[in-house]
């Protein structure tokens, strides 16, 4: 087993095929595939198998990938700790973060802006994704760590280090605040046209576990909360949300409720699991954990 059939193979199962695998080498897909196939036949047994138009490991391909990628962040904190030892001012290396869209739209660009004027030799991969999709980026290797807010089903392979709580709120037009009262009680909801989120979405994931969804009467299936705020402020329905996405957003023409009927979110980083952070991905959480603290009250 060579260190070039382990960066081939993690490379196929990130890629999801052989030839994006070689395509991102810099590689002939003959010469990834016969890495593979030595690897294979070292290890006694098919690492991975076709599914969905995607080349995905099999059980024990899943082994060699995290064994793999804890041999690699290793070597990369080998070679950091070297450098820090040459140069402690100097922060390199790659860095890859995922988070949601609404963080990467209202949060992230001043943050990664700030952050690459103070480290320009970090090479930054930023992945906008659902919070339901963060732990699946880890272990595909995609990404290194992931902000967002704490699915409500333990993944495995990931652990989830907390920033905060976060309280839903009720989000209405000013005609609908009357009516709603203050705090709203979750019956009341079931009066008005509701602005649901997608299933799969993270915020329609908590709050099916907390209300019954389908006896609100929802008239729109939306895949982010901006989208929430827009039908709510043309007067269509109410809708709930986390409330530091509320203050995140600061969305114009509405009026932002308590519940009395508490339902939380978490907020934190996610990361694998076990997993090496280096320097500039750990300076990088700081920077966007205390960006984020702003919004937790």
């Amino acid at each position: 087993m060579t260190l070039v059939q382990l960066q081939y193979f993690m490379e196929a199962v990130v890629c999801g095929s052989v030839t994006g695998a070689a395509k991102k080498l810099g590689v002939s897909q003959p010469a990834v595939s016969a890495q593979l196939k030595l690897l294979e036949k070292e290890i006694k047994a098919p690492l991975l198998h076709k599914h969905g138009g995607r080349m995905r490991p099999t059980e024990p391909g899943r082994i060699v990938f995290r064994h793999a990628t804890e041999v690699f962040a290793g070597f990369e904190k080998f070679n950091e700790e070297i450098k820090s030892v040459i140069d402690e001012k100097r922060i390199a290396g790659n860095l890859s973060i995922g988070c949601g869209p609404l963080l990467s739209r209202c949060v992230m660009p001043e943050v990664v802006r700030q952050y690459l004027e103070a480290y320009p030799e970090v090479n930054m991969s930023i992945f906008e994704e659902d919070s339901t999709r963060l732990p699946e980026l880890i272990n595909e290797g995609k990404v290194v760590a992931g902000i967002g807010i704490k699915p409500p089903v333990k993944i495995k392979g990931v652990k989830f280090r907390r920033l905060f709580s976060n309280e839903f709120c009720v989000i209405c037009n000013p005609l609908d605040a009357g009516m709603l009262g203050n705090p709203v009680e979750l019956e009341k909801l079931k009066k008005f046209p509701f602005i649901g989120h997608m299933p799969g979405v993270i915020i329609h994931e908590i709050l099916a576990k907390h209300i019954d969804i389908d006896a609100l009467k929802t008239i729109f299936h939306a895949r982010n909360t901006e989208t929430v705020a827009e039908f709510v402020k043309s007067e269509l329905g109410v809708s709930l949300a986390p409330g530091y996405l509320l203050r995140i957003m600061r969305p114009q023409k509405v009026v932002i409720l308590p519940l009395r009927n508490k339902i939380s979110v978490e907020v934190g980083i996610f990361t694998r699991d076990g997993g090496y952070l280096t320097v500039a991905h750990k300076l990088f959480i700081k920077t966007i954990s205390e960006k984020l603290m702003a919004f937790a009250v």
